[in-house]
């Protein structure tokens, strides 16, 4: 978890669906120097189980944290050009 972020999400103006979707999300987070972000790679069935709600809520909620600019979703692929869990790229502005 990046402390960090914590106090960021705190500061935001988000429901709380999104605040807990968020903090779920950033029990995963890490900064990663060479792409100079923090992302994490869990899948929403995974952050589904870790705050409770459906895996539908927790798609809504980060689109909508999408169209707020909070988060970006990126695709991942493997060497086969198969999709895997998305990055989700947390937009906070803290650098490491």
């Amino acid at each position: 978890m990046a402390s960090c972020l914590v106090n960021w999400v705190w500061q935001q103006e988000l429901t709380p669906t999104q605040r807990l979707v968020l903090l779920a999300l950033n029990e995963r987070v890490a900064w990663h120097d060479f792409r100079g972000r923090w992302e994490c790679v869990p899948s929403y069935e995974r952050i589904a189980t870790m705050t409770g709600y459906s895996r539908g809520t927790v798609v809504r909620e980060i689109t909508k944290m999408v169209t707020k600019g909070i988060l970006t979703i990126e695709p991942r692929f493997d060497g086969l050009g198969r999709q895997k869990n998305n990055y989700f790229v947390v937009n906070s502005g803290y650098k490491l």
